[in-house]
């Protein structure tokens, strides 16, 4: 608690993060690529698979087709057109989803559980 120069007392409350302040770091081909957590990116994940929880346990069975969507929803509407998204494609096969180069699959898994912290 502290005093207010009023004389009254108010609790020191940590409001926390805000909404979207979180962003997950993709590097593909020494480019990074930032996915930022917003409503419209967790609204869109849920729906196209039955849930947040859905999605992630997709991720965690290396469903390539959802670790694509999920990083390009993340990643934002300049990676959604067909030559953007078979561009980013590419990198990630070169990359790797799983090992420690691209590990693309572990950063989707964290994006999705950002999505569910509220973007934290």
């Amino acid at each position: 608690m502290t005093q207010q120069s009023d004389g009254t007392r108010m609790n020191n409350v940590n409001p926390g993060p805000k909404l979207g302040q979180g962003t997950i770091i993709v590097t593909l081909e020494d480019e990074e690529f930032a996915m930022r957590p917003t409503l419209n990116a967790m609204q869109t994940i849920s729906q196209r698979y039955g849930g947040l929880q859905a999605a992630l346990e997709k991720i965690t069975s290396l469903d390539v087709g959802v670790i694509m969507d999920v990083l390009v929803t993340g990643l934002g509407p300049r990676y959604q057109g067909v030559k953007q998204r078979q561009e980013l494609a590419e990198k990630v096969f070169l990359a790797g989803i799983t090992d420690d180069t691209g590990g693309v699959a572990e950063r989707c898994q964290m994006y999705v559980i950002m999505l569910m912290r509220g973007g934290r």
